[in-house]
Parts: C-alpha cells; structure tokens; sequence
C-alpha cells in the first residue's frame, strides 16, 4: 500500500439529481473504504494505492430504498490521481406523454451485452419523479426500456444511444399511441407489433379484478410501423384490426380499432 492519493470523480451537473451517494469498495478484501453523498460534478476522494469498485447508489420513487450499481473498476496508483469520467442520458419529453402515469419502471440497456445496467421502480408504490431525470453512466451505448403497469414484457423506448465520457447525451421521446375504447366489447389486451415481426413491442393487458385501466391509456413508443391486434373476451386467437399504421416523430396517435 502507498501513500495516500485520490479518485476524481466527474460527471454531468445535471445527473447529480438522480443519485442519492456512491460507495467505493476495495477489491482485495471487498471492504467498503468509503460511503457518502456526491457534492458536486467534480469531486476527489483520498484512497491508498489499491484496485477498487465504484458504486452508484440511484434514488427511486416514494421512500424506496436505492438501487446500487456497479459503475467501474479502478487502480490508484501511488503518486498518481485517477481520473473517472462518466456521461449522462438525458431525457427530452414532451408534454403529456406521462399524463396516465402506466410507467412503472425504467430502465438503462448495455446495447452490446443486453444487460441491464439500471433499473429505477416503484416497488410497488411510489410516483415518477425519478424515472426520466439524468442518468450517470460510464461511456458506451444504450438502449432504454419502458416497464408498463400489467405489461408481460418491457417495452424499448429508444435505441442506439451514444454516452461519451463528461457529455450529455439527449433521447427524446415525443411520439406515443392511445387504443380508443371500443363500443360494446370486452376486450382483455392488445399487442403493436412492428409490421414485418412477429413479436409485440409493447403488450397491454387489463388490471386485475376486471378493471379496464390500463387499456385505453396513452402509452410512449417510438415512431414506426406497427400492426394491432386486440385481444377479445371469448376468442381464443387475437384480432388484427390494423396493419402497416404509422406513428410518426412527434405524433400521439389515436387509434380507432372500427369495433
């Protein structure tokens, strides 16, 4: 062990609301050498000549406890600073997409591996708050994952999304769909499904106890071309009721399934 010397830590100013503190761990014994707030976008931290892990600790809604993730391993050489720098994902939203609060999670996608590298919650109560605030993460590329209340799946909101270290990187999400309610027919869910797949981007089931929500709520997407199919009480297979329909860039389409 050498003397004693420091981890630089940077990041955008503008992901510090996301983050409620970082934990450095010390790889050899897996001792936790530090635990705290982040002050600002450049800190130093006093560390002796060792290999460690930088974690980030991410706020989630209500009084939920934070989500941990593994950022980096690192090496403080002695007589040297170590300098971290990380990006951020920043959201551009446009009015009214949240307005049925569906969205139940949130989460960052290593784009090369498919992991997940983040995944902000309600767990299950809590508020929004913190699902589309910046995002720290080491530089690399993303895609980012939308988890709908009664959904069987997550669905991908955005993709190939470029993180360079100490920059921003903007996603913006402007486009979205809405099913009206049909007339006289139960219906228990329906799937979009990019026209020329066979598997649904997003899947829209009713709640539990025969309620209707989430069905007729607006749901964000990215543009494209997609088919519907709706799902009917009594039938065994769904019904498409549209194909090759298009949701442009910065279009909220309503859709009326002829029903």
């Amino acid at each position: 062990m050498g003397s004693s010397i420091k981890l630089q830590l940077i990041l955008p100013e503008s992901s510090l609301i996301s983050l409620a503190g970082l934990k450095i761990k010390r790889e050899s014994d897996e001792k936790n050498i530090k635990e705290g707030k982040i002050t600002g976008p450049d800190t130093t931290h006093p560390l002796l000549a060792d290999k460690y892990e930088l974690t980030l600790s991410f706020k989630n809604p209500g009084h939920n406890p934070p989500t941990d993730v593994s950022i980096a391993s690192f090496e403080i050489m002695g007589g040297e600073t170590t300098s971290l720098l990380l990006g951020a994902i920043v959201f551009n939203i446009a009015e009214g997409l949240l307005v049925d609060k569906n969205v139940h999670g949130v989460s960052v996608i290593e784009r090369d591996t498919g992991k997940t590298l983040l995944t902000i919650d309600m767990k299950p109560m809590g508020n929004s708050y913190y699902f589309f605030k910046p995002k720290p993460v080491p530089a690399g590329e993303y895609d980012i994952e939308v988890h709908y209340v009664y959904s069987t799946q997550p669905t991908v909101i955005a993709t190939n999304i470029v993180v360079e270290d100490g920059k921003e990187s903007f996603v913006t999400l402007d486009s979205g769909i809405v099913i009206e309610k049909p007339n006289g027919t139960a219906v228990n869910g329906w799937d979009l499904i990019p026209s020329g797949k066979s598997e649904p981007l997003l899947v829209v089931r009713r709640g539990s106890m025969g309620r209707e929500y989430p069905l007729w709520s607006l749901f964000i997407v990215p543009p494209g071309t997609y088919d519907i199919y709706i799902h009917v009480s009594g039938m065994d297979e769904p019904l498409p009721v549209g194909e090759g329909i298009e949701i442009q860039k910065g279009q909220t389409l309503k859709f009326n399934t002829g029903m």
